[in-house]
């Protein structure tokens, strides 16, 4: 949590987050010490975040689908027909969705 003071005429900003180093940075003015703390937290939150959560906003469906299709599907008796399906799938447009993005929703028909 980023903590703002008055100190000498200057506004002091001082970020804390458990088992991190304390980053502190100092302002003329307190619309701009605001606006930092605001950022370094940001910054900080996205760092913090485990790396399976990254990688939802940034793997497709289509990427799911293209592993499976070259890494399961060559075993397969069928998989002619598999490939073939897949390819098929490939060409949805909820395909091109990330992970974080899918939901039931992208998957019902429209309606229209």
């Amino acid at each position: 949590m980023a903590s703002i003071r008055k100190r000498s005429g200057n506004w002091q900003v001082q970020v804390r987050r458990a088992d991190q180093k304390t980053i502190s940075r100092t302002f003329a003015k307190k619309v701009d010490a605001v606006a930092w703390a605001r950022g370094k937290e940001a910054e900080l939150d996205v760092a913090e975040q485990p790396e399976h959560v990254v990688e939802l906003a940034t793997t497709t469906l289509a990427d799911l689908i293209e592993r499976y299709r070259d890494t399961v599907t060559p075993n397969k008796k069928s998989a002619y027909q598999e490939r073939y399906r897949l390819n098929r799938l490939l060409r949805h447009s909820v395909c091109k969705l990330t992970l974080d993005r899918l939901t039931t929703g992208a998957f019902s028909p429209r309606s229209g």
